[in-house]
């Protein structure tokens, strides 16, 4: 998603359709849990490509910036900036959970800017899909979050395998 909005991308058309989840449309943003039945029963549950939209809908109107990654290939970031100078950086780490937990990571942080928000998706592996759980957008408490060091200008942490983070950056007053 993110890619594709860089490249200039306004909007996406995600096919959907409320079939089974199992042998259903693969890339549907939504499934039935049970099929649909012919009363069209069955919980109705979120795909992990539904939770990513969800996880990119916090970036919608804002301008992206320059971003520089090195080391893992399998680690992206994107960092937009909204319309109210906050700055939000999304590191996607596309390591397999199922085969290695954790990568570290630093952030460079824009200065005079400090860590507020966080919102990620993750997954036991890159293949599950039932278990893809969003942690809604939270305060930034660097407490149990991951992170291993806040120097001045750096933001170091351990950012799960098999996960999208997004952290808000907010001007310090």
């Amino acid at each position: 998603i993110f890619a594709s909005a860089r490249l200039g991308v306004e909007r996406m058309n995600m096919h959907s359709m409320l079939g089974a989840c199992r042998g259903g449309a693969p890339m549907s943003v939504v499934c039935s849990a049970d099929g649909t039945g012919s009363k069209g029963e069955g919980q109705v549950l979120a795909q992990p490509n539904y939770l990513a939209m969800r996880l990119a809908s916090l970036s919608i109107g804002s301008q992206f910036m320059s971003t520089k990654i090195s080391g893992d290939k399998n680690i992206t970031a994107y960092a937009v900036k909204a319309e109210n100078g906050n700055v939000q950086v999304t590191v996607i780490n596309k390591n397999d959970a199922a085969k290695k937990s954790k990568n570290p990571l630093t952030v460079n942080l824009p200065k005079g800017y400090r860590a507020t928000g966080a919102a990620q998706i993750y997954a036991p592996g890159n293949g599950a899909v039932e278990k893809t759980q969003l942690r809604a957008e939270a305060p930034f408490a660097a407490k149990g979050s991951g992170v291993t060091k806040n120097a001045t200008g750096k933001l170091q942490l351990e950012v799960v395998a098999s996960s999208a983070t997004t952290i808000e950056f907010t001007k310090k007053k």
